[in-house]
């Protein structure tokens, strides 16, 4: 099974009830390339998310690739 590539385009993300801007933990850029996934199997239950949203929101930073997840917290 191939891999889905992140989205073509660059965009700068807000996350979180406030809308905070999010900036890359490891390098500091704030544009990201968006993509949403599933999180089921064998990577939910390593996250302990198996009781969230089968889906989580991911943003690869475009400068250094560092991915950051998000997952529902409701």
């Amino acid at each position: 099974r191939h891999a889905r590539r992140m989205a073509k385009t660059e965009k700068l993300v807000h996350v979180g009830p406030e809308q905070r801007p999010l900036v890359c933990l490891v390098c500091g850029h704030a544009r990201f390339h968006a993509r949403r996934v599933a999180m089921s199997g064998p990577l939910a239950a390593a996250l302990n998310v198996e009781w969230a949203s089968p889906k989580a929101d991911c943003y690869a930073c475009t400068r250094c690739g560092f991915v950051h997840w998000f997952v529902p917290v409701d």
